[in-house]
């Protein structure tokens, strides 16, 4: 994606949407993005302290301050307690407690332990397994909270076990479903509009994230062969190298997968509707905990690998999963992405921007202006805007700032030369039963929204 001017991303007092985002890199996209649909940064010297309409926060920081956001005017991409998922600690004990109790309906999620927890339980399963000779005894050690493939590794001997802090050993898929040899997971976006009521959207695109190297059980040390973490696989000599079927790089867009299955005899449909009642059951054990925050929602990273008998694994679920565009693959699937967000939470280009919104600006505004003037005496709301009374000409019209606040809307009010149809990829799940969405194939160009 081409980069803005620096100038354009300068936050303004004539912008009518403002955002606010962590400083760094991997948020230069949703920055780009914002600024071309129109909106601005928030920047102190500029905005008052509660005059932003999108904030985009780390996870699992303190958000009880949002609780009471307007949501037609204000949003926030993390719900509180989403962790239950998120971690692979959490993960893992709440998907134990429903398989407990659901047994093979929660059959998509690998043995797995947490350390140190079920240590001694591990070794004694580990050992009888290996006396037993049971072939199947490989497993793979991950830190609960690690992300981008770092401290991974695999296990299969006690000799080898490693671990400082809270660690998830799960067992090793070892026979996966591999194209022209190499392994993969698919990188699939699920949206949380509401979790009371659980509304949930799948994104009819995504990632398919290939290792650099073809897979091999006799080389259990080279990352480059059994991770599929982009941020690995990029330091291989191989990386760069047109690769058998898969072709340079490691990543292929979802609807790329999907279509070299149909050509490969595979039931597509079967798979993508199995993927959907992963999602599902994977969101419901944390349903009753996550708190009700209206103005909130949640954009999701399920990491799916499948086996050679085409069914779906969960392996993780991403909190705050990449949003930053490195290649052109990332840029046909996350510039989208992040647009279609935006439209799903009412900031489309149809009906931009909302009229509530617009008035509580214009109420801001008067409202920051009271507290700077000792002249002003009250704000009354009259003729569908806001009129300030001032002491020293009481009854007069506030017409110069009402007329500014209008002007402002209008010149900085975003155009879309070619109108993009609302919600193009994200497909709602429903708020109630099984609903279903179309497999993303390149002939799915339209939304499938059922409830």
């Amino acid at each position: 994606m081409a980069s803005l001017p620096s100038s354009s991303l300068t936050a303004g007092p004539g912008s009518p949407l403002v955002f606010k985002a962590p400083v760094g890199e991997a948020y230069d996209t949703l920055r780009e993005v914002l600024v071309k649909r129109g909106w601005a940064e928030f920047a102190s010297r500029t905005h008052n302290p509660h005059e932003w309409n999108l904030c985009w926060r780390y996870p699992f920081t303190d958000g009880t301050k949002y609780k009471f956001c307007c949501k037609r005017l204000q949003r926030v991409n993390h719900y509180e307690k989403t962790s239950g998922i998120c971690k692979k600690d959490s993960l893992t004990r709440n998907l134990r407690r429903m398989q407990n109790v659901y047994h093979r309906t929660y059959g998509f999620y690998p043995e797995t332990y947490i350390f140190p927890r079920d240590l001694r339980r591990f070794e004694t399963d580990f050992k009888a397994r290996q006396k037993a000779g049971d072939p199947d005894n490989l497993w793979i050690c991950k830190p609960a909270d690690g992300s981008q493939g770092t401290d991974i590794y695999l296990l299969d001997s006690l000799d080898d076990l490693e671990y400082t802090g809270s660690t998830v050993v799960q067992k090793y898929l070892l026979k996966p479903y591999l194209i022209a040899g190499y392994k993969f997971d698919l990188r699939v976006y699920v949206l949380v509009e509401s979790f009371r009521p659980l509304n949930v959207y799948l994104y009819r695109e995504g990632l398919v994230r290939f290792s650099a190297e073809k897979y091999d059980l006799d080389d259990l040390d080279n990352p480059f062969a059994h991770l599929t973490n982009s941020s690995i696989n990029k330091h291989s000599d191989t990386y760069n190298i047109s690769k058998e079927t898969v072709g340079k790089g490691c990543k292929w867009t979802l609807t790329k997968f999907f279509e070299h299955m149909r050509r490969k005899g595979a039931d597509v449909e079967r798979i993508w509707l199995r993927i959907q009642d992963l999602v599902l059951l994977t969101l419901l054990p944390i349903v009753h905990a996550v708190p009700a925050m209206p103005s909130c929602f949640e954009l999701f990273g399920f990491d799916i690998i499948l086996d050679n008998n085409l069914k779906p694994w969960l392996l993780e679920v991403n909190a705050s999963p990449s949003i930053s565009v490195k290649g052109s693959v990332d840029s046909k699937v996350k510039v989208p992405l992040l647009n279609d967000t935006l439209d799903v939470l009412g900031w489309d280009v149809h009906s931009y921007p909302p009229e509530e919104m617009k008035e509580q600006h214009v109420y801001n505004e008067a409202k920051a202006k009271q507290s700077r003037s000792s002249n002003i005496d009250s704000i009354i709301y009259a003729d569908g805007g806001f009129r300030i009374a001032d002491r020293r000409s009481r009854g007069r019209d506030y017409k110069k700032v009402k007329s500014k606040v209008q002007s402002r809307w209008q010149r900085s009010r975003p155009s879309s030369p070619q109108p993009r149809l609302l919600v193009r990829r994200w497909s709602s799940l429903g708020t109630s039963g099984h609903s279903r969405c179309a497999v993303p194939l390149q002939s799915t160009n339209d939304v499938s929204k059922t409830n």
